[in-house]
C-alpha cells in the first residue's frame, strides 16, 4: 500500500510540474514598474500626453535566436485621462495576468510590448503605433506569484504616415516614362 501511495504521489507531483506555465502581470504601472506610454508633441502644451482609451497594448514573447514574436493574450486597453483622479492615467494600460506558454516558472524570458489604435484592428494597420525595446523578466507562476515587468521602460508612440496617393501616382508615371523611353531607344 505504501508503494502504491508513493507512486501515486510521485505521478501527481511530476504531472503538476510538467503542466506549470510561467505568468507575468502585464502592467506598466505596478510594484517596481513605472513605464508610461506617451504621444510626444501631439499638443504643444502637453508634450507627454498619454494614449488613453482608444489604444490597445499587447505583450509578445520574443524568441531570442530567431527574433520571432509570439503574441500573448489577453490584450489590454489604456485608462482614460483622469481615471481615479490621476491626470496621467491615460499613459497606463489596465493590468492583466498573462500566461507565458513554453516558459517554466522562475525562468528568464524576453518580451516586448506593442501599442496601437484599437480602431485600426491591429498593430500593422494602425497609423499611431509603437513598441517597447525588448526586455528580460524572470517569469513567475506555479508556486510563485506572477512576475511584474520590472525591466520595462517608458516609450513613445509614433505616427506612421500612409503613403500619399499623389506621390505614388507620380512615381508610377516616372517609371512608365523611363520604361517607354528605354523601349523607344531599343527600336531605333
Amino acid at each position: 500500500m505504501k508503494v502504491y501511495l508513493s507512486v501515486l504521489a510521485l505521478t501527481l507531483v511530476s504531472s503538476f510540474a510538467q503542466g506549470e506555465v510561467g505568468q507575468v502581470v502585464f502592467a506598466n504601472r505596478a510594484n517596481g514598474v513605472d513605464a508610461p506610454v506617451t504621444l510626444p508633441l501631439l499638443h504643444p502644451g502637453d508634450p507627454l500626453q498619454g494614449l488613453g482609451e482608444g489604444f490597445t497594448a499587447q505583450l509578445f514573447l520574443q524568441d531570442n535566436p530567431a527574433r520571432s514574436l509570439t503574441p500573448l493574450v489577453p490584450t489590454s486597453t489604456f485608462y482614460p485621462a483622469g481615471a481615479g483622479g490621476d491626470p496621467t492615467s491615460d499613459r497606463y494600460w489596465r493590468p492583466q495576468i498573462v500566461d507565458v506558454p513554453g516558459v517554466a516558472p522562475n525562468t528568464p524570458a524576453t518580451f516586448l510590448v506593442r501599442f496601437w489604435q484599437t480602431s485600426a484592428g491591429s498593430y500593422d494597420g494602425a497609423l499611431f503605433r509603437g513598441q517597447s525595446a525588448p526586455f528580460v523578466v524572470t517569469v513567475g507562476g506555479g508556486l510563485l506569484p506572477p512576475a511584474n515587468l520590472t525591466t520595462l521602460r517608458a516609450v513613445s508612440v509614433a505616427f506612421v504616415p500612409e503613403p500619399s496617393t499623389v506621390p505614388l501616382a507620380l512615381l508610377g508615371l516616372a517609371g512608365f516614362a523611363l520604361y517607354s523611353r528605354s523601349s523607344h531607344r531599343i527600336r531605333t
